[in-house]
């Protein structure tokens, strides 16, 4: 085993929350450390403007055109619209991009780690990970959770997740016919579906028993929506994952702070995931120095967001959980 104690912050978890939040770190002169964990789930997804701005001012460029976004929500009719600033990205290659930018700036990875533990050392914390071919230990004065919905850490650290609401998804990849974004409102549930370069991801979203329900026969269903016209098969294994609203009480405390999906998670409707990961990786010097108020912020965020996605939901004839 490896026992270290020669750095400043350890980010658990490299997506791109936890990679953001590096380059941010790393930029400053923290010496970093992320831990990234193997495998992962890949997908295709929107990046809104302000996300691609936010990239752009870390020095990641999203080169390609804008998105057409078409739905059909709480009408017959297709609305299309199109965001000329907007990106379609695969996650997995948007999350090594940043982690690349991050070693760049003296971050240190540790690799294909099976499990990471934290935990409390006087005024510090230890940190435990296994995997990788070598097992370390760390003693950091701060961590950043960037676990995801998991938000391993936080809980470690004595917070709790609030959970708002109970959506599920039945995700697949795809082989698309064109490149864009599709939602369409069903009964039930609702479908959600981005291409790029002629492959994308599917998704049907509602409660749990219909989720399982279409997750059975998925290909069959989506021939019936109308977004499947733009879906030629289905690739892989059907996966159910929880997609739910959800916050972490606190979202940070003394010497530690949850970022990204770890902080707050958001419904696959609000279309802002990335963006709320990039903003919290930004923040993430006011959580170290004021914890509380961090807290605040993302509390506040959350209900304004729960607020707007009502609203979304009521638009298109149905309850938010579905």
């Amino acid at each position: 085993m490896s026992s270290r104690s020669d750095h400043d912050v350890v980010v658990v978890g490299a997506g791109v929350a936890g990679a953001a939040t590096a380059i941010h770190l790393a930029a400053r002169g923290h010496r970093t450390v992320l831990i990234h964990r193997a495998g992962g789930a890949d997908g295709i997804e929107s990046i809104a403007p302000a996300a691609v701005d936010e990239l752009s001012g870390l020095g990641l460029q999203l080169d390609g055109p804008g998105v057409a976004l078409t739905a059909w929500w709480g009408t017959n009719e297709p609305r299309t619209i199109y965001e000329p600033r907007a990106r379609l990205v695969s996650r997995l290659d948007l999350a090594r991009r940043l982690r690349e930018l991050a070693a760049s700036l003296g971050t240190e990875m540790i690799e294909d780690v099976r499990h990471a533990s934290v935990s409390r050392a006087g005024g510090a914390f230890d940190v435990m990970t296994s995997g990788g071919g070598t097992d370390h230990q760390l003693v950091v004065r701060s961590v950043v959770d960037a676990t995801g919905r998991a938000a391993s850490v936080a809980r470690r650290l004595g917070a709790q997740r609030y959970q708002a609401d109970e959506l599920f998804s039945a995700v697949v990849d795809v082989v698309t016919a064109a490149d864009g974004v599709w939602t369409e409102a069903t009964s039930p549930g609702w479908w959600s579906l981005c291409g790029l370069a002629g492959r994308g991801t599917l998704a049907f979203h509602g409660n749990l028993a219909e989720v399982r329900a279409a997750a059975t026969d998925l290909g069959a269903r989506v021939r019936e929506t109308r977004l499947g016209a733009q879906v030629e098969d289905l690739i892989g294994a059907v996966v159910v994952r929880a997609s739910g609203s959800e916050l972490c009480l606190p979202s940070a405390g003394p010497g530690w702070v949850a970022v990204g999906d770890a902080a707050m998670s958001v419904q696959p409707l609000a279309s802002a995931g990335n963006a709320k990961a990039l903003r919290d990786a930004a923040r993430v010097f006011e959580a170290f120095n004021r914890p509380a108020a961090f807290s605040a912020r993302q509390n506040g965020e959350f209900h304004r967001y729960l607020d707007t996605l009502a609203r979304q939901y009521r638009e298109g004839g149905r309850r938010r959980t579905a």
